[in-house]
């Protein structure tokens, strides 16, 4: 029988890596940005995404968006037999953030584990694939990227290790991080200052 999977966020970079994955598997795609039901039940419900868009949203929808719309979706599910894997992000955080992104991530990922059983967290690098970046860093000049890495203030990973990593979800899960405290998150921004608030401030 094939393997029903769910991949949450169109993410073509997730989807080629899910089918390399398990090939064989049924493969059903939503937006991040969909808030209807899904009918249906899943073997894997991998999320995947946030809504770039909502560094320009207030507070509430962004968190709402990127958290709580998320959360909601998988309450209405039949998930009697389903793996969560959630795609984290990947560093070592303060106590503290100013970056949209990293309160949303770690804040669904708190809520993930609170709420539902069998649910793995993947803490992901940036994707490195043929020499290009291919993350939410892509708003940052290339050059920048390269002088992040030299001074190990970014980690990569690339394709065929984010395969297996996604593959061996079950022994390469966690550790779960501690949601920072989010400071000054009520203020809009573009995706550059976020990355920089994260990067200088945390």
């Amino acid at each position: 029988m094939s393997t029903n999977i769910l991949l949450i966020g169109r993410s073509s970079k997730f989807e080629y890596v899910v089918k390399q994955a398990w090939p064989e598997a049924l493969l059903t795609i939503i937006s991040w940005r969909n808030t209807g039901f899904i009918e249906g039940s899943y073997d894997k419900i991998i999320l995947c995404g946030y809504d770039y868009e909502s560094y320009m949203h207030d507070y509430e929808k962004y968190i709402n968006v990127n958290v709580y719309w998320q959360l909601h979706r998988l309450n209405k599910m039949n998930l009697s037999k389903a793996d969560i894997i959630y795609i984290n992000t990947y560093g070592i955080f303060n106590w503290y953030t100013f970056s949209r992104y990293v309160f949303a991530k770690l804040k669904l990922a708190s809520l993930l584990t609170d709420n539902f059983n069998s649910v793995y967290i993947l803490n992901v690098p940036t994707v490195l694939n043929n020499m290009m970046w291919k993350s939410s860093y892509s708003s940052i000049n290339p050059l920048i990227l390269d002088l992040l890495l030299k001074l190990k203030m970014v980690t990569v990973i690339n394709t065929i290790e984010l395969i297996e990593l996604v593959k061996c979800y079950n022994l390469r899960s966690g550790p779960l991080r501690k949601c920072p405290m989010p400071f000054m998150l009520n203020i809009k921004r573009s995706i550059f200052i976020d990355r920089l608030m994260r990067l200088i401030l945390g």
